[in-house]
């Protein structure tokens, strides 16, 4: 480790205020995020701000990494809407090597770029198939028509109306503020106000739970039927990606819905941490 670099943690959810100011006091950003949905917000504050960002991301024996830099296209370009038929890694799994190969791609190409060393990545998506060790680079054109950096709409026309609906939540990727933390998860689970569901398989239901009802995201179009609008229903499963796409099917249905953040890989790290097992 080198002495002279400072790490600074935040572990705030990366929502449009705190992304906000984390993207204006930084050069540069490197995606670790595992969803398209804060994906789209780091990409729209980067345009904003005039900000580059490393992107990335693996499924199975897949990987994708690319440089957006200002000026260049952006993420929307690449993709103009949020994908609904990507099964999230819980689903499909992913190569235990791979995320560390993707990484090491990520970390070459921001240390290059802050280096002021030319990267072939820069506007470059490049594609990684492990299984059959295949590397490609698609170079990536500019979206006259993209909703966030097209012409004449620019990153510098960008507001706050433009991640949110007219009841504030946010819209077009930005429903990472359907999102509560650990903390608030423990502060709401006992109240009769709340429905506690978790989406995840039986199996994983069977092999260990927090509580709440159980209702797999197969199930959920049928059961939502059955739910009072009165109760605000949160949702939890592994990792965070089907709660939130369950949480987006409740919503649509008209009722109050919130996903724990980061699943319960986030809660059981939170609990580790606070020493609230025995709560």
């Amino acid at each position: 480790m080198n002495s002279a670099i400072e790490i600074e943690a935040n572990d705030q959810p990366f929502s449009i205020d705190i992304g906000e100011a984390l993207v204006k006091a930084h050069d540069l950003i490197i995606d670790c995020t595992d969803n398209f949905a804060t994906r789209y917000l780091i990409n729209d504050l980067c345009v904003q701000w005039g900000k580059p960002w490393v992107f990335a991301s693996v499924y199975q024996f897949s990987g994708q990494c690319a440089l957006f830099v200002p000026g260049g296209a952006c993420f929307r370009c690449l993709f103009a809407e949020m994908p609904s038929d990507v099964p999230d890694c819980n689903a499909g799994g992913v190569l235990g090597v791979l995320p560390g190969l993707v990484g090491a791609f990520q970390a070459n190409e921001a240390i290059k770029y802050l280096a002021g060393l030319i990267t072939p990545l820069s506007n470059c998506l490049l594609l990684i198939e492990a299984l059959d060790l295949e590397f490609r680079r698609i170079q990536l054109q500019s979206d006259p028509q993209c909703a966030t950096c097209g012409s004449p709409r620019t990153g510098e026309h960008l507001s706050r109306a433009d991640h949110s609906s007219n009841d504030n939540e946010v819209s077009a990727g930005m429903d990472i503020l359907w999102q509560i933390s650990s903390a608030q998860f423990d502060r709401e689970r006992d109240s009769q106000a709340n429905l506690i569901l978790d989406v995840r398989s039986k199996d994983e239901r069977k092999a260990f739970h927090i509580g709440g009802d159980h209702v797999t995201l197969e199930e959920l179009p049928e059961a939502l039927l059955h739910f009072s609008h009165d109760t605000t229903i949160i949702c939890y499963c592994q990792s965070g990606v089907r709660s939130l796409e369950a949480v987006q099917q409740l919503r649509s249905a008209g009722f109050t819905a919130h996903s724990l953040t980061g699943g319960l890989a986030q809660w059981l790290h939170h609990k580790q941490k606070t020493g609230g097992f025995n709560d």
